[in-house]
Protein backbone atom coordinates (compact mmCIF):
# COMPACT_ATOMS: atom_id res chain seq x y z
CA UNK A 1 0.00 0.00 0.00
CA UNK A 2 2.86 2.39 0.57
CA UNK A 3 4.69 1.95 -2.60
CA UNK A 4 1.44 2.25 -4.55
CA UNK A 5 0.42 4.66 -2.86
CA UNK A 6 3.57 7.01 -3.21
CA UNK A 7 3.49 6.21 -6.98
CA UNK A 8 0.19 7.70 -7.49
CA UNK A 9 0.14 10.41 -5.39
CA UNK A 10 3.25 11.92 -6.54
CA UNK A 11 2.09 10.86 -10.51
CA UNK A 12 -1.11 13.02 -9.67
CA UNK A 13 1.18 16.10 -8.10
CA UNK A 14 3.54 16.28 -10.72
CA UNK A 15 1.64 15.00 -13.97
CA UNK A 16 -1.31 17.74 -12.80
CA UNK A 17 0.89 20.42 -13.35
CA UNK A 18 1.01 19.93 -17.19
CA UNK A 19 -2.31 20.97 -17.80
CA UNK A 20 -1.84 24.27 -15.37
CA UNK A 21 0.91 25.21 -18.03
CA UNK A 22 -0.66 24.64 -20.89
CA UNK A 23 -4.09 26.70 -19.41
CA UNK A 24 -1.48 29.36 -18.24
CA UNK A 25 0.16 29.30 -21.95
CA UNK A 26 -3.22 29.52 -23.66
CA UNK A 27 -5.80 31.19 -21.45
CA UNK A 28 -8.14 32.27 -24.69
CA UNK A 29 -8.18 28.51 -25.78
CA UNK A 30 -10.10 26.80 -22.68
CA UNK A 31 -12.54 30.26 -22.22
CA UNK A 32 -13.27 29.78 -25.51
CA UNK A 33 -14.37 26.02 -24.97
CA UNK A 34 -15.79 26.84 -21.69
CA UNK A 35 -13.16 23.90 -19.96
CA UNK A 36 -13.34 25.46 -16.93
CA UNK A 37 -17.27 25.14 -16.47
CA UNK A 38 -16.65 21.07 -17.90
CA UNK A 39 -13.30 20.91 -15.29
CA UNK A 40 -15.23 21.61 -12.76
CA UNK A 41 -18.46 19.51 -13.81
CA UNK A 42 -15.83 16.54 -13.49
CA UNK A 43 -14.68 17.40 -10.37
CA UNK A 44 -17.53 17.72 -8.57
CA UNK A 45 -19.13 14.32 -9.90
CA UNK A 46 -15.55 12.52 -8.97
CA UNK A 47 -15.82 14.54 -5.23
CA UNK A 48 -19.39 13.36 -5.05
CA UNK A 49 -19.08 9.49 -6.47
CA UNK A 50 -15.31 9.05 -5.02
CA UNK A 51 -17.37 10.01 -1.34
CA UNK A 52 -20.66 8.30 -1.31
CA UNK A 53 -18.81 4.93 -2.91
CA UNK A 54 -16.39 5.22 0.00
CA UNK A 55 -19.12 4.88 2.43
CA UNK A 56 -20.31 1.76 1.58
CA UNK A 57 -16.76 -0.27 0.79
CA UNK A 58 -16.15 -3.00 3.98
CA UNK A 59 -12.28 -3.17 2.80
CA UNK A 60 -9.84 -0.79 4.18
CA UNK A 61 -7.60 -0.49 1.04
CA UNK A 62 -10.47 0.63 -0.77
CA UNK A 63 -11.49 3.46 1.47
CA UNK A 64 -7.78 4.94 0.61
CA UNK A 65 -8.83 4.17 -2.98
CA UNK A 66 -11.91 5.83 -2.99
CA UNK A 67 -10.08 9.06 -0.79
CA UNK A 68 -7.51 9.54 -3.69
CA UNK A 69 -10.58 9.63 -6.14
CA UNK A 70 -12.31 12.71 -3.69
CA UNK A 71 -8.84 14.11 -3.93
CA UNK A 72 -8.39 14.27 -7.70
CA UNK A 73 -11.38 15.80 -8.22
CA UNK A 74 -10.28 19.07 -5.43
CA UNK A 75 -7.51 19.05 -7.46
CA UNK A 76 -9.40 19.07 -10.86
CA UNK A 77 -11.86 21.96 -8.91
CA UNK A 78 -8.75 24.05 -7.71
CA UNK A 79 -7.76 24.15 -11.36
CA UNK A 80 -11.40 25.29 -12.71
CA UNK A 81 -11.20 28.11 -9.92
CA UNK A 82 -9.69 31.66 -10.65
CA UNK A 83 -5.90 31.93 -8.66
CA UNK A 84 -6.57 28.22 -8.58
CA UNK A 85 -2.69 27.76 -8.43
CA UNK A 86 -2.71 28.79 -5.22
CA UNK A 87 -5.24 26.52 -3.95
CA UNK A 88 -3.56 23.11 -6.14
CA UNK A 89 -0.33 23.68 -3.98
CA UNK A 90 -2.24 24.24 -0.94
CA UNK A 91 -4.16 20.69 -1.14
CA UNK A 92 -0.48 19.30 -1.78
CA UNK A 93 1.01 19.28 1.46
CA UNK A 94 -2.41 18.43 3.47
CA UNK A 95 -3.02 15.17 1.09
CA UNK A 96 0.74 13.98 0.66
CA UNK A 97 1.21 14.43 4.66
CA UNK A 98 -2.60 12.35 5.20
CA UNK A 99 -1.39 9.65 2.26
CA UNK A 100 1.63 8.87 4.05
CA UNK A 101 0.27 7.87 6.92
CA UNK A 102 -2.73 6.45 5.92
CA UNK A 103 -0.49 3.91 3.62
CA UNK A 104 2.08 2.93 6.25
CA UNK A 105 -0.32 2.36 8.56
CA UNK A 106 -1.77 0.20 6.42
CA UNK A 107 1.38 -1.44 5.42
CA UNK A 108 2.26 -2.18 8.70
CA UNK A 109 -0.78 -3.80 9.28
CA UNK A 110 -0.35 -5.73 6.26
CA UNK A 111 2.17 -7.57 7.74
CA UNK A 112 -0.17 -9.16 9.84
CA UNK A 113 -3.48 -10.32 7.93
CA UNK A 114 -4.10 -11.84 4.69
CA UNK A 115 -6.26 -8.52 3.38
CA UNK A 116 -7.97 -5.50 4.39
CA UNK A 117 -11.73 -6.65 4.24
CA UNK A 118 -13.36 -5.79 7.45
CA UNK A 119 -13.79 -9.44 8.42
CA UNK A 120 -10.46 -9.87 8.45
CA UNK A 121 -9.31 -6.81 10.40
CA UNK A 122 -11.92 -6.98 13.19
CA UNK A 123 -10.51 -6.10 16.35
CA UNK A 124 -6.91 -5.45 14.92
CA UNK A 125 -6.77 -1.72 16.29
CA UNK A 126 -6.44 -3.02 19.88
CA UNK A 127 -3.31 -4.64 19.12
CA UNK A 128 -1.71 -2.70 16.75
CA UNK A 129 -3.39 0.92 18.03
CA UNK A 130 -0.93 3.27 16.16
CA UNK A 131 -0.90 2.03 13.20
CA UNK A 132 -5.07 1.91 13.53
CA UNK A 133 -4.27 5.51 14.60
CA UNK A 134 -2.80 6.54 11.64
CA UNK A 135 -5.71 5.08 9.53
CA UNK A 136 -8.60 6.58 11.03
CA UNK A 137 -7.10 10.39 11.55
CA UNK A 138 -5.34 10.12 7.81
CA UNK A 139 -9.00 9.45 6.56
CA UNK A 140 -10.82 12.36 8.65
CA UNK A 141 -7.93 14.54 7.58
CA UNK A 142 -8.40 13.70 3.89
CA UNK A 143 -12.51 14.31 4.81
CA UNK A 144 -11.74 17.78 6.08
CA UNK A 145 -12.42 17.33 9.78
CA UNK A 146 -11.51 20.39 11.78
CA UNK A 147 -8.60 20.71 13.46
CA UNK A 148 -7.03 18.60 11.01
CA UNK A 149 -4.59 19.02 8.15
CA UNK A 150 -7.16 18.49 5.52
CA UNK A 151 -9.62 20.94 6.78
CA UNK A 152 -8.08 24.59 6.30
CA UNK A 153 -8.02 24.89 2.72
CA UNK A 154 -10.35 22.68 2.14
CA UNK A 155 -12.67 25.32 3.83
CA UNK A 156 -11.25 27.65 1.23
CA UNK A 157 -12.51 25.65 -1.39
CA UNK A 158 -16.02 25.02 -0.37
CA UNK A 159 -16.10 28.74 0.00
CA UNK A 160 -14.64 29.65 -3.27
CA UNK A 161 -16.93 26.67 -5.33
CA UNK A 162 -20.02 28.43 -3.05
CA UNK A 163 -19.56 31.36 -5.38
CA UNK A 164 -20.66 29.71 -8.46
CA UNK A 165 -23.70 27.65 -6.91
CA UNK A 166 -24.60 26.17 -3.89
CA UNK A 167 -25.21 22.88 -5.10
CA UNK A 168 -21.39 22.59 -6.19
CA UNK A 169 -20.18 23.31 -2.32
CA UNK A 170 -23.07 20.96 -1.08
CA UNK A 171 -22.22 17.76 -3.43
CA UNK A 172 -18.13 18.35 -2.87
CA UNK A 173 -19.50 18.59 1.44
CA UNK A 174 -21.55 15.24 0.56
CA UNK A 175 -18.17 13.91 -1.22
CA UNK A 176 -16.29 14.48 2.05
CA UNK A 177 -19.05 13.28 4.72
CA UNK A 178 -18.74 9.90 2.94
CA UNK A 179 -15.61 9.96 3.63
CA UNK A 180 -15.95 10.68 7.09
CA UNK A 181 -18.76 7.71 7.18
CA UNK A 182 -16.25 5.53 5.88
CA UNK A 183 -13.12 6.95 8.46
CA UNK A 184 -16.02 5.78 11.57
CA UNK A 185 -16.85 2.62 10.27
CA UNK A 186 -13.13 2.10 9.82
CA UNK A 187 -13.07 2.81 13.23
CA UNK A 188 -16.00 0.94 14.18
CA UNK A 189 -14.35 -2.67 13.03
CA UNK A 190 -11.03 -1.77 14.09
CA UNK A 191 -11.92 -1.70 17.94
CA UNK A 192 -14.77 -4.36 17.71
CA UNK A 193 -14.93 -8.01 18.69
CA UNK A 194 -14.84 -9.77 22.22
CA UNK A 195 -11.96 -9.06 24.01
CA UNK A 196 -10.98 -12.85 23.86
CA UNK A 197 -11.52 -13.03 19.74
CA UNK A 198 -8.84 -15.21 18.72
CA UNK A 199 -5.79 -13.04 16.77
CA UNK A 200 -3.26 -14.74 14.76
CA UNK A 201 0.41 -14.05 16.36
CA UNK A 202 3.39 -14.19 14.86
CA UNK A 203 6.84 -14.59 17.13
CA UNK A 204 9.18 -12.25 14.91
CA UNK A 205 5.67 -10.02 13.83
CA UNK A 206 4.26 -9.74 17.16
CA UNK A 207 4.26 -6.08 17.69
CA UNK A 208 4.15 -2.48 15.34
CA UNK A 209 8.04 -1.92 14.16
CA UNK A 210 9.41 0.65 16.07
CA UNK A 211 10.33 2.90 13.25
CA UNK A 212 7.51 2.57 11.13
CA UNK A 213 5.50 3.53 14.30
CA UNK A 214 7.43 7.02 15.13
CA UNK A 215 7.15 7.38 11.73
CA UNK A 216 3.38 7.51 11.75
CA UNK A 217 3.38 8.84 15.12
CA UNK A 218 5.37 11.70 14.02
CA UNK A 219 3.26 12.49 11.07
CA UNK A 220 0.11 12.01 13.16
CA UNK A 221 1.48 15.41 15.26
CA UNK A 222 2.06 16.97 11.93
CA UNK A 223 -1.87 16.41 11.24
CA UNK A 224 -2.30 18.45 14.04
CA UNK A 225 0.25 20.92 13.47
CA UNK A 226 -1.22 22.33 10.41
CA UNK A 227 -4.82 21.80 11.03
CA UNK A 228 -4.51 23.86 14.16
CA UNK A 229 -1.48 26.27 12.94
CA UNK A 230 -2.24 26.58 8.77
CA UNK A 231 -0.90 30.36 8.73
CA UNK A 232 2.97 28.47 8.89
CA UNK A 233 2.83 26.55 6.34
CA UNK A 234 -0.20 27.87 3.77
CA UNK A 235 2.26 31.35 3.37
CA UNK A 236 5.11 29.19 2.14
CA UNK A 237 2.55 27.08 -0.19
CA UNK A 238 1.65 30.70 -1.34
CA UNK A 239 5.47 31.23 -2.34
CA UNK A 240 6.03 28.32 -4.28
CA UNK A 241 2.84 29.01 -6.32
CA UNK A 242 4.47 32.57 -7.18
CA UNK A 243 7.39 30.43 -8.29
CA UNK A 244 5.77 28.26 -10.11
CA UNK A 245 3.51 31.29 -12.15
CA UNK A 246 6.59 32.91 -12.60
CA UNK A 247 8.20 30.09 -14.36
CA UNK A 248 5.20 29.26 -16.91
CA UNK A 249 4.68 31.56 -19.39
Amino acid sequence: PYVTTFVIATLLSVGILLPVGFMQRYPSLYENLNLLEILRLIGVLMVLVGGVWGTFQRDLGRILGFAMIVETGRTILAISLPGGSQLLFGLLFPRILAFGVWALSLSILKTHVFDFKFRNVQGYGRKFPISAIGIVLANFSVAGIPVLAGFPINLILWEQLATFGGWVAVATVVGSAGLIVGGLRSLAVLVMGPEEMPIPDDAEQDKESFFPSVMILVGVGAIFLVGLFPQWFFPLLTSITVTFGSLTP
